[in-house]
């Protein structure tokens, strides 16, 4: 494969799949496959919901990106998060070290406006993905919490970030797979 050739894939080992390589058929099942993945995010969190924010107004995005976060699935769901997430994932994982500090079993929690793209209510979770010891992409969700903490349950008034709810930069509450007590009882 040559330098600036389109991949499409990247597996462990640092191996492409060159654009030219894939048939059409095999194309087409991945991509849908992805996308039922993303969808598939889309209802249990909707299932899962207890508010009606999330299982009435959709306000969530849910989606999967590749290593180099690169978008390969959302499922639809509020426009004003639709192509936002790659954003989210990139602060998350910078906050806690870089790709490499991440391991299998990790889940980040954000709250953080500014790296978010929005307001401290709009909690995203970023749980990496691994081939064995290769990190291979990111499944995220980004949903509106109605109460993290701020002067009103819905501020629409505040005049800083602050105002608005507890936030958090990108911190593990799994690591490795292990619940992390201490930053789950904050959360």
């Amino acid at each position: 494969m040559a330098s600036g050739d389109l991949v499409i894939a990247r597996v462990p080992g640092g191996k492409g799949l060159d654009l030219a390589d894939a048939d059409p058929v095999t194309t087409e099942v991945i991509r849908q496959g992805l996308n039922a993945a993303s969808d598939q995010m889309a209802v249990a969190l909707r299932r899962a919901a207890f508010s009606p924010v999330i299982y009435d107004m959709n306000d969530f995005a849910c989606a999967l990106y590749d290593v180099e976060i690169r978008m390969l699935a959302q499922a639809r769901s509020l426009p004003s998060f639709l192509g936002t997430l790659g954003y989210c994932i990139e602060a998350a994982v910078r906050n806690i070290g870089g790709p490499e500090s991440l391991h299998s079993g990790d889940v980040l929690w954000s709250t953080n406006g500014f790296d978010n793209g929005s307001h401290p209510q709009d909690a995203v979770i970023v749980v990496p993905s691994f081939e064995g010891d290769a990190l291979v992409g990111y499944a995220v969700v980004k949903a509106h919490h109605l109460d993290i903490a701020a002067k009103d349950p819905y501020s629409t008034d505040t005049t800083d970030n602050f105002q608005e709810g507890v936030i958090f930069p990108g911190v593990r509450l799994f690591q490795g797979g292990e619940l992390q007590e201490d930053m789950f009882r904050t959360v």
